[in-house]
C-alpha cells in the first residue's frame, strides 16, 4: 500500500477485530474510530501507520482523553489560522500606510 490511510479505509479498519481488541485494550471505544481520524489527520485527509500507533497511545484511557485531545488539536488549528488572519491583517495595513 501507500503506507497511508484515508477516512474510508480508516473506518474499515473498525471492522479488524485484531483492532477491535487492541483498542479495547487502550480502554477506546472502536466506536471513537472516526473522532481518531479527525484527531491524528493534520488536514491532508490521510494518516501514516506511525501517526495511527503514536496517537492512539496517547489517548490511551477514557473517552474523556480522547476529548482533551481533539480539542487541543482544535485549538491548535484555530491558532494557525488566527495567525494566518493576524499576518494577512498587517499585510494589508502596510498596503494602505503606503497609499
Amino acid at each position: 500500500g501507500s503506507g497511508v490511510l484515508g477516512r474510508d479505509e480508516f473506518a474499515t479498519m473498525a471492522t479488524n477485530a485484531d483492532l477491535r481488541l487492541w483498542m479495547e485494550a487502550l480502554e477506546m471505544s472502536p466506536d471513537d474510530i472516526a473522532g481518531l481520524f479527525d484527531l491524528l489527520d493534520t488536514g491532508d485527509g490521510f494518516i501514516s501507520a506511525d501517526e495511527f500507533l503514536m496517537g492512539a497511545t496517547r489517548v490511551k484511557g477514557t473517552a474523556r482523553n480522547i476529548d482533551v485531545a481533539q480539542l487541543l488539536v482544535i485549538i491548535g488549528r484555530l491558532e494557525r489560522m488566527v495567525g494566518d488572519i493576524h499576518k494577512v491583517d498587517v499585510t494589508v495595513a502596510d498596503r494602505l500606510e503606503v497609499c
